[in-house]
């Protein structure tokens, strides 16, 4: 069993407690450039171009085709920047970790490997897509889910995802306007599903998933009751991007509590486009 030794040589050990990080994808592409962000960045034969700085150059593609990019959007370019920067603050404070999981959301799956890529992880650490880490389905709009990107196919567009997990909660079991307590639910198992496959003393954990996970995959851990829909809404609103919480095993109990993250937030605020024509060729 690894050991700490406590400080003033007294000879007691201290062993390493497990540590669940939970974090909310980057800026995304429709909320910064609207529901027809795509349009906007497609030529006449309908490929993509960029149109701004804050568009990726490129987008991943699959068997899905483009279409799909409207229920399942990128992230920005800085969206990736913000991604790496929690990398290197993480690698900065020599925080290690063993285990990452995402939300089969792109921007989850972006998000995880920037954050890698800071931390000088990329292609070491595997990704395994959880889709149990989606976020309410109540809040997708239309009357299906997504069609999200394969782990197969991830893997071919140079994603460092490990292809051979298997989901704890697969995406067929998965269902449209689930109610409150069917989500809040449903995040509380998956937790505790990916903390029992990860037992190694002293693991640390990363979920990447979205801003209502932040809540939702640490409450009822640290036996707290779930909240009221209204006041979990409100609770979500706060949450940044990239919003970062850490929650701590206590004890051989089996209990968890929320602790001070290992690394500083990161704020950031709106930026609206500019139109050198319209802003300088008045008179």
């Amino acid at each position: 069993m690894q050991v700490l030794r406590m400080a003033g040589g007294s000879g007691h050990t201290r062993t390493p407690k497990r540590t669940l990080f939970v974090c909310r994808h980057g800026e995304r592409m429709d909320v910064v450039f609207g529901k027809h962000w795509l349009s906007l960045c497609s030529d006449s034969k309908g490929r993509y171009m960029r149109s701004n700085l804050n568009m990726p150059p490129s987008l991943p593609m699959w068997s899905g085709g483009q279409r799909d990019y409207d229920m399942d959007a990128p992230i920005t370019v800085l969206g990736s920047t913000q991604a790496q920067l929690v990398g290197e603050a993480l690698l900065e404070r020599n925080t290690v970790l063993d285990f990452v999981y995402c939300s089969p959301s792109l921007r989850c799956v972006q998000t995880a490997q920037n954050i890698l890529k800071g931390m000088q992880q990329e292609g070491k650490l595997k990704v395994r897509v959880e889709p149990g880490l989606f976020e309410w389905t109540k809040w997708v709009s239309g009357s299906s889910l997504p069609s999200w990107i394969p782990p197969a196919d991830l893997a071919s567009a140079h994603f460092s995802v490990d292809t051979s997990y298997r989901p704890f909660i697969p995406i067929s079991k998965l269902t449209v306007s689930e109610s409150y307590e069917s989500y809040i639910s449903r995040s509380y198992q998956v937790t505790k599903d990916i903390l029992s496959d990860c037992q190694n003393t002293g693991s640390k954990v990363l979920l990447v998933a979205h801003a209502s996970s932040l809540d939702a995959c640490t409450r009822q851990l640290q036996g707290r009751g779930h909240q009221s829909p209204q006041d979990f809404i409100q609770v979500v609103r706060k949450v940044p991007y990239l919003g970062f919480c850490a929650c701590e095993e206590q004890g051989d109990a089996g209990q968890w509590q929320l602790v001070d993250p290992p690394i500083l937030p990161i704020t950031h605020g709106p930026n609206h486009s500019f139109d050198w024509r319209e802003s300088l060729l008045q008179d």
